[in-house]
């Protein structure tokens, strides 16, 4: 069985990141919209510091631009019709579940190196409850002059 979700996205000019998955295209739009809102907040406090005085409340705008159930959220200077360089995208993914659920527990035998053996050595004991602490084999480092 599938499942058709929402991601939104946050990017501008150097990165991007997912902000959220959504089972509504409504509450993803809403959050997005939302997000613009707040950045516009902190664009007109930019704005107030660096006039020195009161800037324009009104002077950006959320642009919303639909495609089917895709849709990108953007913010523009009113005066100037530049968009900021920050923006929303919400994108419809399908979540397909596996066809049947793995029926062996997590192996690390697959592992050559002696690493991959004492993992594997280690989260025995972390399952069978053999945790035992070990103390620092390393004597602390020695800092300053020595003396004779």
């Amino acid at each position: 069985m599938s499942t058709i979700v929402y991601t939104l996205t946050e990017t501008n000019n150097r990165t991007g990141f997912v902000i959220a998955v959504f089972y509504d295209y409504a509450i993803a739009l809403d959050v997005a919209q939302s997000h613009a809102t707040t950045r516009i907040a902190r664009c007109v406090a930019s704005d107030a510091r660096l006039q020195d005085g009161n800037p324009d409340p009104d002077a950006y705008a959320i642009q919303v631009e639909h495609g089917g159930k895709c849709a990108n959220v953007a913010i523009v200077h009113v005066a100037s019709g530049e968009l900021d360089d920050c923006r929303w995208h919400i994108r419809e993914c399908t979540v397909v579940e596996p066809a049947t659920p793995p029926e062996q527990p997590f192996d690390l035998a697959h592992l050559p190196s002696i690493t991959g053996r004492l993992a594997i050595k280690t989260f025995e004991d972390r399952i069978e409850g053999r945790v035992r602490s070990r103390p620092d084999r390393r004597e602390p480092a020695r800092r300053g002059r020595r003396d004779p």
